[in-house]
């Protein structure tokens, strides 16, 4: 196996900063899946690289912990 994508971990103010993610690192487009806790919110963000000689076997992804306050 190997470590081509890129893994990380942060904590947004909210779901929106899920895509800020992929905009800063220059991703042509981006898919998430959110998933709602007790406490707190699940994003997982998919990013796609703009640059073909960037694509690699695994497409570079982040996670995301957003906690939502009630």
């Amino acid at each position: 196996m190997t470590s081509d994508h890129i893994k990380s971990n942060h904590s947004a103010s909210s779901i929106l900063e899920c895509g800020d993610f992929c905009l800063t690192e220059k991703c042509s487009g981006f898919n998430y899946q959110s998933r709602k806790n007790e406490t707190e919110i699940n994003c997982q963000l998919t990013c796609f690289p703009t640059s073909s000689s960037l694509m690699t076997k695994d497409a570079s992804w982040a996670f995301y912990q957003v906690e939502e306050y009630q």
